[in-house]
């Protein structure tokens, strides 16, 4: 009985995570086609470790855009 209750958290868990991505990649997208390349780097950036490649390439687009001259 412990291994079903186990498995449910971990279940519980993946879908609140799938959740959160899903909200934030929402969000992301939607900044980058707004040209706001800030919010779109600082979203993007929340999410770093789960971005599929072409949200990687959207995110290193959106950090250079962002960046002051200079630096």
């Amino acid at each position: 009985m412990k291994e079903v209750r186990r498995e449910g958290v971990r279940r519980e868990r993946e879908l609140a995570k799938e959740s959160r991505l899903n909200q934030v990649r929402s969000r992301a997208n939607a900044a980058f086609r707004k040209e706001d390349y800030a919010r779109a780097a600082a979203l993007y950036e929340s999410i770093e470790d789960d971005l599929s490649p072409a949200e990687s390439r959207k995110f290193e687009y959106s950090k250079k855009r962002t960046r002051k001259p200079g630096s």
